[in-house]
């Protein structure tokens, strides 16, 4: 803490009041966009734990609806399975066994208002006929009283809740509808489950139940998900079944709550999918309206029930979480600034001495740099001295004519070797001139690798016998490339140059021991291997020995640009060149050149 308070005061000293303005700026902007960020992430996040709770609870709600209404349906198909046994009782008992069974169902279960039981005609007994068709009703007029009826004033086959469950044999849930009780004076809205009659395949007639709907609206118009929230059920067209306003129920939840929505409530409806949307309706408030398909029994036809959020329940948490990220945000983030500021501070002077280091080093290097085209220019001057002098000198003695032919013609052989030697160094000079220059120029042909392998081994022999140490080095070629491969595209003179370079050095290195060429292919390119059982090459020089004015000892002959100039003319012809090598035991240098 006291190192805090120490780096604000220095940063507040040394900025002044101006750093001040900016630190309490930046630090309400950081602090709006945070909290602007974790408010959408929270929102989000939210929302969609609402939508989780909301779908359970509408699952729940579904399933109540659901159990609500097949609980009447499983007494339909009971009632008719039972009946359809009754074929092979007598006509004279069959029709009191019907109204029997239909009673004793009736008593059992309070919750039901109208138990009918429509047939055939001619199917149950001779009475048939002079009644057109067997009928018995029951209905109540509360839970202690009921009538019975025995005479249906109207065809059934003109209805739906007949002729479906006769033309397909199954049970059938009608949409709902007002019907007015002869005891009451208000209209009910109902359903009506029916479950076909069917004995050996036969249709014999249906069992059904008007159930109201009355009960079941009470109890979803109490349901109050999330506080403020509520449920609503829709029939299979849309009509609404239940809905907290009542004047709503009855009629199309299209058309009077002017959703604008009739594709998504439709996908519910008539797909059976899940759906979610906001609307603006109930209470002229904003809802998150999460519907879940229900489906009856095997009917083919979906329901849908519905739970309505208002919008404001899922914003709410987030509104508190925003005051409070805002009061301990700016807080946090006003700390955050200052201690930025303290790092940043640290990290400045880190990279100062960073900076410095490399500058240090940037330094050495160019001393070292200096040094070593000091030395080289020592060197190379030593090396071009000792030639010239030579040509000199024995150019005079030449002119002179003072010497016998003998000698003479060994003092020719000194100066040709004189003058070849300082050929050498000066095109070595302006090859790497070039290659830092990049105006080194490669020319492409196509070449047979046997005869280049061949003349490298000739040029070698030829060089081990000019530097006396014939009866010293063994030298050996292991060709191993195929003959199908012995053709690629390079350019011959500088890859030449290369080989030679590295096998100059090699018999300049090796006093007495073996020097061997390996060339070998891959797929995609050729790889010449130079080993040497020479002096070899110290681990903390390999690293630079191809730098330019680089040697492994200023003792040794040379202006060091030999691997210099091999690794600048490798890397042109986009092949790589590296050394492995060991004190007193050789070096090895591969060379892979591209096809």
């Amino acid at each position: 803490m006291f190192l805090i308070i120490d780096s604000i005061s220095k940063i507040f000293h040394k900025y002044g009041l101006f750093a001040v303005a900016v630190f309490m700026l930046f630090s309400f902007v950081a602090v709006t966009l945070i909290a602007a960020v974790l408010f959408n992430k929270i929102k989000g996040q939210q929302k969609i734990i609402s939508i989780k709770q909301a779908i359970e609870l509408a699952s729940n709600y579904g399933n109540f609806v659901k159990n609500s209404i097949e609980k009447d349906l499983v007494i339909t198909q009971t009632l008719a399975n039972n009946v359809s046994n009754y074929n092979d009782i007598s006509y004279k008992v069959r029709r009191e066994c019907f109204r029997a069974t239909h009673k004793i169902t009736f008593l059992k279960n309070p919750q039901i208002y109208n138990l009918y039981t429509v047939c055939e005609r001619n199917s149950i007994d001779k009475e048939d006929a002079a009644n057109e068709r067997f009928y018995y009703s029951t209905f109540r007029t509360n839970s202690k009283k009921f009538y019975e009826k025995n005479e249906i004033y109207y065809n059934p086959e003109d209805e739906d809740w007949y002729t479906i469950p006769k033309n397909k044999q199954e049970d059938y849930i009608s949409e709902p509808y007002y019907w007015k009780y002869p005891y009451s004076s208000d209209r009910v809205l109902e359903i009506s489950i029916i479950s076909p009659i069917i004995s050996n395949d036969k249709f014999i007639g249906v069992v059904g139940i008007d159930k109201r709907l009355d009960t079941l609206q009470s109890e979803l118009a109490n349901i109050k998900p999330f506080d403020e929230g509520f449920v609503f059920l829709l029939s299979n067209n849309g009509m609404v079944v239940s809905y907290p306003d009542k004047r709503v129920v009855g009629k199309s939840f299209f058309s009077t709550l002017s959703l604008n929505k009739e594709e998504i409530v439709n996908n519910s409806l008539k797909g059976g999918y899940s759906e979610t949307f906001r609307y603006e309706g109930y209470n002229d408030r904003e809802y998150l309206v999460i519907l879940l398909p229900v489906k009856f029994g095997n009917s083919k036809k979906y329901w849908s029930i519905g739970i309505s959020i208002p919008y404001e329940f899922v914003l709410k948490p987030v509104v508190q979480y925003f005051i409070g990220i805002i009061i301990t945000g700016s807080v946090v983030i006003f700390l955050l600034i200052f201690l930025i500021m303290v790092i940043w501070n640290h990290t400045l002077n880190k990279r100062v001495e960073e900076k410095t280091s490399e500058l240090k080093m940037a330094l050495n290097k160019a001393e070292e740099a200096n040094n070593l085209k000091t030395a080289f220019l020592n060197n190379i001057s030593h090396e071009i001295r000792t030639p010239l002098n030579g040509i000199m000198g024995f150019s005079e003695i030449l002119i002179s004519n003072s010497v016998e032919m003998s000698t003479m013609v060994e003092y020719q052989s000194i100066l040709t070797k004189s003058i070849d030697r300082l050929l050498v160094i000066m095109d070595d000079i302006i090859d790497i001139s070039k290659i830092h220059s990049g105006q080194l120029q490669i020319y492409m042909t196509q070449i047979n690798l046997f005869a280049f392998i061949s003349e490298v081994e000739a040029d070698t022999i030829l060089k081990i016998e000019k530097s006396g140490k014939k009866d010293c080095i063994i030298f050996s070629v292991k060709n191993l490339i195929p003959e199908v491969k012995a053709s690629m595209r390079t350019d011959y003179k500088r890859l030449k140059q290369v080989i030679d370079n590295v096998i100059d050095n090699a018999i300049k290195f090796t006093d007495k021991g073996e020097i061997e060429l390996l060339v070998q292919c891959s797929e995609k390119e050729v790889v010449f291997e130079i080993f040497d059982t020479g002096k070899g090459v110290s681990e903390d020089i390999i690293p630079i020995i191809f730098d330019s004015f680089r040697k492994s000892s200023d003792f040794n002959t040379g202006i060091g640009l030999g691997l210099s100039i091999s690794k600048g003319i490798v890397q042109l012809l986009k092949g790589d060149i590296y050394m492995k090598s060991e004190i007193n035991k050789g070096t090895k240098i591969f060379i892979s050149i591209p096809y």
